[in-house]
């Protein structure tokens, strides 16, 4: 999956975005986190689709046949989409940083991480249910992940990236952050695993 490297656009993308857009100038680190997380939320979505996008259908029937499960093709592809979005995670977390004259606050980085869990997650759920695995033309897949990113992003009942991101922008307190943060992860590990689970038997009536 890595050989093609078409994961390279999502991730310059985001080094752009956190370099030109998330540099710390305030007194709180925690608003330049909320805006990295809403990056790093788009460009995991990103990087899933265009990971379980690479094979056709031929191929990834060989590919199925020689690793002897289709649920162990779509781990790998889902994992792989995750570390890729982790460590762009760990960049824009460590970013604001560097560019802070602030001294660290280890609560602060703990919800930060938090924000990177909560967008890489969620993003790769919708990257990987959106993807051409249950939606074969990527025209359309790509249509209903953008669709998806904007219904999560922008909707306040949904207790996951919109949530985190308003906690991130008008919390104060790094303390309260984090643990208002820390339900959000449960919820966003449970909606990877269930979003998995449904392409998995999609996938395979389609197949």
């Amino acid at each position: 999956m890595l050989h093609a490297q078409r994961y390279l656009a999502p991730g310059l993308f985001y080094l752009s975005f956190v370099t030109l857009l998330a540099t710390n100038d305030g007194p709180s680190v925690l608003p330049v986190y909320g805006l990295a997380s809403a990056g790093l939320f788009i460009c995991a979505a990103w990087i899933a689709v265009v990971l379980l996008s690479e094979e056709d259908a031929v191929q990834r029937s060989i590919t199925v046949v020689n690793s002897g499960s289709s649920s162990r093709v779509l781990i790998a592809g889902v994992l792989t989409a995750l570390i890729v979005s982790l460590l762009l995670g760990l960049v824009g977390l460590t970013y604001p940083l560097l560019s802070s004259r602030q001294p660290v606050d280890p609560v602060v980085v703990v919800a930060g991480l938090e924000g990177v869990v909560i967008s890489v997650c969620t993003g790769v759920a919708i990257g990987v249910v959106c993807s051409p695995l249950t939606i074969p033309r990527l025209g359309y897949s790509l249509l209903a992940t953008m669709f998806w990113l904007g219904v999560v992003t922008l909707s306040p009942w949904i207790p996951l990236v919109h949530p985190a991101l308003k906690i991130l922008f008008t919390t104060s307190s790094a303390n309260a952050s984090t643990v208002a943060l820390a339900p959000i992860i449960c919820y966003a590990v449970t909606t990877l695993v269930i979003c998995g689970v449904t392409t998995h038997l999609i996938s395979t009536r389609q197949r």
